[in-house]
């Protein structure tokens, strides 16, 4: 009972979003979409991969149970208030800064239903889609790069489901390490 309280006070969900949010940020970070499989490395594209993992702790936060649903909807709000902290950083004006998270949530948005859809089948191809159309956009993409990373992604999303959730529900989001994912998928 003491745990739920602590839970339902916000403050641990906060953290535990808070530290999700982190793993999320380093594994969108990682050189190996960039170097090894040519996603451009531009701000944007950076959010892009950013949501792609946003997209998979999400995903296993739903799954989870309904106290990893609380804790998904706090990890968008931490995402969304760090994304603001960073445009406002970067300069953009601060009336211009409500705008451009606006619209940054409605993309996230259709990330999330395009790629959930895709995982929920276990599809490869539709998940290959929603990559194009979203990580590589304007990039022509060569079909090998694209079905790496869309095997990684669900290589991923199965490290993912074999965690537990009373870790997971800590915010304790363990990413593979590409090179695992890569001899994995060879």
């Amino acid at each position: 009972m003491r745990l739920l309280n602590r839970w339902n006070d916000g403050r641990a969900r906060r953290a535990a979003a808070r530290r999700a949010y982190e793993a999320i940020v380093a594994q969108a970070r990682r050189p190996w979409l960039y170097t090894a499989q040519g996603v451009p490395d531009t701000a944007e594209s950076r959010y892009e991969a950013i949501c792609l993992y946003a997209t998979l702790t999400v995903d296993r936060l739903r799954r989870a149970c309904p106290r990893g649903h609380a804790l998904a909807d706090t990890l968008f709000q931490v995402m969304f208030r760090d994304i603001d902290a960073n445009l406002r950083e970067l300069g953009v004006g601060d009336l211009a800064v409500p705008k451009r998270v606006r619209r940054m949530g409605r993309a996230f948005n259709g990330r999330l239903a395009a790629y959930t859809a895709a995982l929920a089948r276990d599809d490869a191809a539709a998940l290959g889609d929603a990559l194009d159309r979203n990580l590589f956009r304007e990039t022509h993409v060569e079909p090998e790069a694209l079905s790496a990373v869309a095997g990684h992604v669900l290589a991923q999303r199965r490290a993912l489901a074999s965690q537990a959730d009373e870790t997971v529900l800590t915010g304790a989001i363990a990413f593979v390490d590409d090179a695992e994912v890569a001899e994995a998928a060879a």
